[in-house]
């Protein structure tokens, strides 16, 4: 049993959710072009999101820690 690093583990995150909305977008449209498109569209939205989300996690962190001297 090959042991996942979190890297690919967050790969297959991102293939699955892919994957989810390439699906939606063939079975709405029922064309592969237009699917890849909008595909590529979403999964972007998705990553600038959370992107974003992360540079105000490091503008204002959400947690504080005290340094202590050991």
């Amino acid at each position: 049993m090959a042991i996942l690093s979190i890297q690919s583990q967050a790969s297959y995150g991102y293939a699955a959710n892919s994957a989810a909305v390439f699906l939606s977008r063939y079975l709405k449209t029922g064309d592969v072009r237009s699917a890849l498109e909008l595909t590529a569209a979403s999964i972007y939205g998705i990553t600038e999101a959370a992107f974003i989300a992360a540079q105000n996690g490091l503008n204002s962190p959400s947690r504080s820690f005290d340094a202590v001297r050991f």
